[in-house]
């Protein structure tokens, strides 16, 4: 048998409108529209990840660590994590 999981759509949007604001230099607009794909698919590690990089730009420890966190705990990569924050937040 064969398991197939598919995506919805307004994820997929919100994921890529993310990423186009994020070339834009638009962080604000780019966090709205990860926090929005988090919400549609709560298990998607790489929308944590970009959160928690937004974040960590805004300055925000609290709220940066939180997202690496989630993104770790969903799969990511710890290793990707801590070169974001190096020696400012310890993992």
């Amino acid at each position: 048998s064969l398991i197939v999981e598919t995506r919805p759509i307004a994820f997929e949007a919100s994921k890529s409108l993310g990423f186009l604001y994020l070339k834009q230099k638009k962080k604000n607009l780019a966090l709205e529209q990860f926090l929005q794909a988090v919400e549609l698919e709560p298990s998607d590690p790489e929308s944590y990840y970009e959160i928690g990089k937004i974040y960590f730009e805004l300055k925000d420890e609290k709220q940066a660590r939180f997202y690496l966190d989630k993104y770790i705990y969903f799969g990511g990569s710890e290793e990707k994590a801590k070169k974001i924050i190096k020696n400012w937040i310890p993992l």
